[in-house]
């Protein structure tokens, strides 16, 4: 299991290919608003310069939507967010900044469960 925010979302989910590459089966990745789609990032960054290819059984994205934006969702606009159109078995957007990682984990996002609580419910299925 797998969980990244910012330029962390967009390396771990790298990881999970890599890691499905060496033979481990990846359970669930969990994208707290990637961003490393640019150029000036890659040159900035120790980041993969290609689009993630993510490999788990389950992959939930979530993006910061703030209606109130502050200087983070501006850094993460400069990093360019990876606007994700498929894969995710859930893929939502929250009312928070870029920078409120927490937010963005325990917001009820399905069923009234945050992705908080389905990486437990997976983490608890995986040990029972």
């Amino acid at each position: 299991m797998v969980v990244g925010h910012s330029l962390g979302g967009w390396n771990g989910a790298h990881l999970t290919k890599l890691m499905s590459d060496w033979g481990y089966r990846m359970q669930m990745l969990i994208t707290l608003d990637p961003v490393g789609e640019g150029a000036l990032v890659w040159i900035g960054s120790d980041i993969y310069r290609q689009r993630p290819d993510p490999v788990a059984v389950e992959w939930i994205n979530i993006k910061a939507t703030p209606t109130n934006r502050n200087s983070s969702d501006g850094v993460a606009d400069f990093g360019e967010k990876w606007i994700v159109s498929c894969g995710p078995s859930l893929n939502v957007n929250v009312d928070t900044s870029h920078a409120n990682a927490l937010e963005l984990f325990v917001a009820p996002i399905s069923g009234g469960n945050s992705a908080s609580d389905l990486l437990m419910a997976a983490i608890m299925k995986e040990f029972s």
